[in-house]
Parts: structure tokens; C-alpha cells; sequence
């Protein structure tokens, strides 16, 4: 069953996202008058389908994507036809190469939108504490240390679990939660996690969600968070990084200062506190909510990934873009698709609207064979007044494919390194 959810979340994710992009290029091309050729999700050999209104619609046997052939877009192939990708006026290329960025995000909001209506369920990440004390996805935690934990409204929950939490500094607390309809009871032993996601110029620890297991050469012991850790002094940290499932990953030992205790529910840069590893659930928002949430989300999270890009490309201490913490790749996607995909439905699709995202800025760049490269050759031959040569065109994307594959090949050795 494990193999058969990671093939189906894998393959569905890529034709479902890469396949909105490609369909958008389809029906704004044919909506400004350029022919489309063919239509089709998936590649290799062709399984079914039909044609309509000159172009072919297909399933194609690998489940990897898809593809929108637009007439005329390789030179010689059919490009003097009145309704080739070439005949047609700028505005009218610029248009068809746009909207598979415009529909990446219009659909990534609709992700997040129905994400948000479904209700979530606990989840409780492997490896963390919790987790280890015998909690699954899906057990509903109504107690800590007799204190009580309310399904709603999700502030109301956060600050309940903060509050005892806090109240118990590191020492073991009873857990009562709820599974199949019988109460159950379990001890956890909160971890002291950090958030080191601004670090300082002579700060050595590597970035994320880190688990604190040792201080100064000491174990970790009780109390609050801060005199643990000696709120805003120098110290030496070790542990292991939480890895996005929630695993364990790499060990490190390293240094940092102005480490601060948290103070609110959530974890802010560079603050510690304990934590049990409780994704609290949440009931579903209605309908007005989760329409204007879903897309602020989709400008929150452009602007997120866009800010991480630079802060990866400019901070050598990051490892870079291709590094640990860098992007990720097929691989990489297919790990972060299966894993949603067994957290649950609102997960998943939160995913795919991620990835959507991504797929968007990806193509938006101004490099050679993506639509950023394409739109900057309508924007030289505005310049230029003339069109520039069919075949030069031809050669600069395909110079510009190879140095995408390239990328590629070094961003899924870096995947395969990470897991």
C-alpha cells in the first residue's frame, strides 16, 4: 500500500500541476487565434483520446507532466501558417506564453482554498516526541498534565498546548487523547526545539527547526526555556536538525548567540521552547475565509520563496541553492508529495498548491526555453522592431534547456544526499 500511495501522490501531483500550466498555454493560445496541435498529459506512447477543432487531446502512457504544442513554435514546422505561433501578433504570443504562470497561481489558489475548507485532523511528526510516546495521525489530544485542550477555534487550541507546555519546563507530561472513541493516556517527554532560521555573523549552527540535546556539554535539562539556554549569552548547542516529515536529521554541534525564550505560541527566528510535536487539528473555515485566505497565500508564499532564493544565493554559509538546505528536485518533490499525501487530503492539495507556486516562479525566470526566456525574445523584438531569427531563437533555447537539465541533474544529487 506504502508503494502504491507514493506512485499515485508522485505521478498525480506532476500531471495535475505541470498539466494547469500546459493548459493554460492551450486555451489562451486558441482564444487569441494561434493553433495548438495537441494536447496532452503525461509523454511516450500515446493511450487514448480525441481531437476537436484541429488540435489532438491525449493521454500519453508516463504519468510525468504534459505538454501543450503550440503550431508553428519549432522552426520549419508549419511556422508560416496564418495561425502559427510566429504569425501572431506580440500581444498575442506574449499572451499564450504568460498564462501557464497566470494559471500556476490562479490554481494554487483554489489549492489552498479547499485545504483550508477541509477540516484537519492531529498530526504527529515521526520521530518527534510525541510521536515516540505512541501518538498516531489522528488522535485527538483533550488534556496535558490535566490541562484541557479545546478542539476550537485553533487560537484557543494553540494557546492551551503553549500553556502547558510551558507550565511543565521539560518535564514529562500525561497526554490524554482519544482514538476510535476510547480515552487513552501517554507519556511525552517535551523537546527543547529552535527556530534558527536568522543567524548571526559568527553563528555556526546549520538553519531550520532544531532539536536541542545538549548545552555546553551538558544534557539538556529542565526548566525554562531561556535558562536552559541562558537567554542571549554565547553557548555551544548540539542535537539534530527535525527534518521536513519530522524525522531526524543530521547531527551538529555548533555555537550562537541571542537565542531567546518564546513568548507566544508559535516559534519566532532564533527563540527556543519545549515542544511536544503536536500539529494541532483544525476544523474547516468557511467558504469567504478560506476564498481570501487561500489567495493571500499564494502572495505570502511568492514572496517567501522568492526571499529564500536570495537569501540561498547571496549567504554562502546557506550552502547555496544547490545545497542542504537548498532547492529541491524531482526527487526532493516526490519525497515532500508522499509524505503529504499520508498526512491527509488538506495536506496534499496544500502541497500541490505549493508546488504549483514553485512551477509558476520556475517558468516566470527570464532564462532561454522557459516562458520567462520566450517573453524576453517578444520584448527584444519590440525593441528591435524586427523579429529576431527563427533558428538563432531555436539555438539559444536549447543552449538554455542544457543548462536547466544541468541544474537539474546537480539540485537531485543534492536530493538523493538528503534523504
Amino acid at each position: 500500500m506504502g508503494v502504491v500511495l507514493f506512485v499515485v501522490s508522485v505521478a498525480a501531483l506532476l500531471v495535475i500541476v505541470i498539466g494547469v500550466h500546459e493548459y493554460g498555454h492551450c486555451i489562451v493560445a486558441k482564444l487569441v487565434g494561434i493553433g495548438v496541435d495537441e494536447f496532452a498529459l503525461g509523454f511516450g506512447p500515446r493511450l487514448g483520446g480525441f481531437s476537436t477543432s484541429n488540435t489532438r487531446y491525449s493521454i500519453r502512457l508516463i504519468p510525468a507532466g504534459g505538454y501543450a504544442r503550440l503550431k508553428g513554435m519549432v522552426p520549419g514546422d508549419r511556422d508560416t501558417e496564418p495561425d502559427s505561433f510566429y504569425q501572431a501578433s506580440r500581444w498575442r504570443r506574449a499572451a499564450a506564453i504568460l498564462a501557464g504562470v497566470v494559471f500556476n497561481f490562479a490554481f494554487a489558489g483554489v489549492c489552498f482554498m479547499v485545504a483550508l475548507l477541509l477540516p484537519l485532523s492531529s498530526a504527529y511528526g515521526p520521530g518527534e516526541a510525541a510521536h515516540r510516546a505512541g501518538l498516531r495521525n489522528g488522535d485527538n489530544i483533550v488534556a496535558v498534565d490535566g490541562i484541557p485542550i479545546p478542539a476550537a477555534p485553533p487560537s484557543a487550541t494553540d494557546a492551551a498546548y503553549f500553556r502547558a507546555t510551558s507550565a511543565a519546563m521539560g518535564h514529562p507530561v500525561e497526554v490524554t487523547y482519544v482514538r476510535n472513541g476510547k480515552t487513552r493516556h501517554a507519556l511525552v517527554h517535551p523537546e527543547l526545539l529552535l527556530a534558527n532560521v536568522s543567524p548571526g555573523p559568527h553563528d555556526s549552527l546549520p538553519l531550520g527547526l532544531l532539536v536541542i540535546t545538549s548545552v555546553d556539554g551538558r544534557p539538556v535539562g529542565t526548566g525554562p526555556p531561556g535558562s536552559v539556554v541562558m537567554d542571549g549569552a554565547k553557548v555551544t548547542l548540539a542535537g539534530y536538525v527535525l527534518t521536513a516529515n519530522g524525522g531526524k536529521g543530521k547531527s551538529f554541534t555548533g555555537t550562537d548567540q541571542g537565542i531567546e525564550a518564546a513568548t507566544s505560541i508559535a516559534l519566532g527566528a532564533n527563540q527556543v521552547a519545549w515542544k511536544l510535536g503536536v500539529s494541532p487539528g483544525e476544523p474547516g473555515a468557511n467558504l469567504w475565509q478560506a476564498l481570501t485566505n487561500g489567495y493571500r497565500d499564494v502572495g505570502l508564499t511568492t514572496i517567501c520563496t522568492v526571499q529564500g532564493i536570495i537569501y540561498l544565493a547571496s549567504t554562502p554559509k546557506s550552502g547555496g541553492i544547490t545545497g542542504p538546505n537548498g532547492l529541491v528536485g524531482p526527487v526532493g518533490v516526490a519525497q515532500i508529495a508522499d509524505t503529504a499525501a499520508q498526512e491527509g487530503w488538506a495536506s496534499y492539495i496544500s502541497t500541490i498548491g505549493l508546488i504549483s507556486v514553485s512551477l509558476g516562479l520556475l517558468n516566470a525566470l527570464p532564462v532561454p526555453f522557459l516562458d520567462g526566456g520566450r517573453l524576453l525574445f517578444v520584448l527584444i523584438e519590440t525593441l528591435r522592431r524586427k523579429r529576431v531569427n527563427p533558428v538563432t531563437e531555436a539555438v539559444v533555447h536549447a543552449i538554455g534547456l542544457a543548462f536547466i537539465l544541468v541544474v537539474a541533474m546537480d539540485i537531485t544529487v543534492g536530493d538523493i544526499s538528503r534523504l
